[in-house]
């Protein structure tokens, strides 16, 4: 966990949650330089008790935690690194059929939008991030939609065996 995964931003906006009473646990799962920093903001934000910060965790053992998520978020800080790279675990949230909101960085975003899974925030803005999250949060529908949108995007586009057959025709 570092500054640009973008924790702060969200951290920031539970405080606008907490005014609107709707009971939310953020899960930080992970270790990194910036760790203490996240609790230290999370404190002074008055949201400490919203935010559980679990540690590190083994591959099998975060699959439990997402699992039990209701949302999954990426709240990458907006970079030219972020602007070309797709996270895995984009991939694995939409599988496990879990909505997902996540920072305006472009691949993200694109996947987003086209698979209709999730809900995009500009990535510095808080009070979008926690408008985006009342919204799902409250739209049984919508949540609904983003699930089951999510798991046949990755079945139809994102599976390994698509990627190989498209690799395997460049290479004849």
């Amino acid at each position: 966990i570092d500054k640009d995964r973008g924790l702060q931003y969200p951290i920031l906006g539970l405080s606008e949650i907490k005014k609107n009473s709707k009971k939310v646990e953020f899960w930080i799962l992970g270790t990194g330089n910036y760790l203490e920093e996240l609790k230290k903001l999370a404190r002074e934000s008055g949201v400490e008790d919203h935010v559980i910060f679990y540690g590190w965790k083994p591959y099998r053992e975060m699959q439990l935690f997402i699992s039990k998520a209701d949302i999954c978020l990426i709240p990458h800080v907006k970079s030219d690194h972020t602007d070309s790279t797709i996270p895995h675990k984009l991939f694995q949230y939409m599988y496990a059929q879990k909505p997902v909101i996540a920072s305006d960085c472009a691949p993200i975003k694109r996947i987003i939008e086209e698979s209709e899974c999730g809900l995009i925030y500009p990535f510095d803005q808080p009070q979008i991030f926690a408008d985006k999250l009342m919204l799902l949060a409250n739209d049984v529908t919508l949540h609904k939609k983003f699930q089951d949108n999510g798991r046949q995007a990755v079945i139809d586009h994102y599976i390994w065996d698509i990627d190989a057959e498209r690799l395997n025709s460049i290479y004849k």
